[in-house]
């Protein structure tokens, strides 16, 4: 059984210690040079008092082992969490900031509703992520497929000539918006575009933000991933667009020039995200 020796060192002037069956059932330690309790106590409350100008410390040692202070500093009015080489947690006075000393953070979840900074840089917040692996809502065709490893919404046979588009609401406050996707070509392009639209226009809108052209017939060696017998000489584009916004909602349109049969020619997007900052 590892024992803890509990040593608080104040200096005021009158020593009181108050354990037991008093109306607050509080242990109050207001002088002690060196006061040592063993075993286990059951309090209701704990307080510490220090005099004006001194810190309020309370120290727990194991033996052999090291120590870990909390105190409430005089100067500062900061209160630390500290072992025998540095400070571990040092929270402001007004509990405005929380600077964490420690080399590896852990937790089960992690919530946050304001900025994150890194070396005082704002960085993205991801706020919608779109994987299509289960059929999701809202666009104009919901409709998913698979082709090669990568599940998509559209894909082939299932859009060609058409746009498809859909509102994301209830965005957090914010002054840029980042759009993240992979489009993919399948089978037979011959010269055509392809595009995406945001509504960021006058009266709100569409605007085109991304444009990417293919042609197979000038691909060599390509490789049928999925869908007709053509192969697919570019299958994948990345496409990653940063622009200003601060409304709460956002549409997002991608279509094509395409205007052949989509059992020939057809597309789809993969990895949709939307971030914030």
């Amino acid at each position: 059984m590892i024992k803890f020796l509990l040593v608080c060192s104040l200096l005021i002037t009158a020593l009181a210690v108050r354990i037991g069956p008093s109306p607050q059932s509080e242990l109050q330690v207001q002088q002690s040079s060196l006061n040592s309790f063993s075993g286990s106590a059951n309090l209701a409350s704990f307080g510490i008092r220090a005099p004006v100008g001194s810190d309020a410390v309370m120290r727990f040692t194991d033996d052999g082992v090291g120590s870990v202070i909390l105190a409430l500093l005089a100067e500062t009015g900061t209160f630390v969490i500290k072992n025998d080489r540095q400070n571990l947690i040092e929270i402001s006075q007004k509990g405005e900031e929380i600077v964490m000393g420690v080399s590896k953070l852990k937790a089960k979840s992690l919530q946050y509703f304001g900025d994150i900074l890194y070396n005082d840089v704002p960085q993205w917040k991801l706020i919608v992520n779109e994987n299509y692996w289960q059929e999701p809502t809202g666009w104009s065709i919901n409709s998913i497929s698979t082709c090669g490893g990568v599940n998509m919404l559209g894909g082939f046979a299932i859009l060609a000539g058409n746009e498809n588009s859909k509102q994301f609401r209830n965005i957090p406050p914010h002054k840029k918006l980042r759009i993240t996707a992979t489009f993919h070509f399948i089978d037979a392009w011959t010269g055509e575009t392809a595009y995406m639209k945001v509504n960021i226009g006058r009266e709100r809108s569409f605007e085109y933000v991304w444009t990417e052209r293919y042609d197979s017939t000038q691909a060599t060696n390509t490789i049928n991933i999925c869908g007709a017998h053509y192969g697919e000489g570019k299958f994948s584009s990345p496409i990653d667009i940063t622009l200003p916004h601060v409304e709460d909602n956002v549409s997002i349109l991608f279509g094509t020039t395409l205007d052949q049969d989509p059992q020939d020619e057809s597309w789809g997007i993969s990895n949709l995200s939307i971030y914030v900052m």
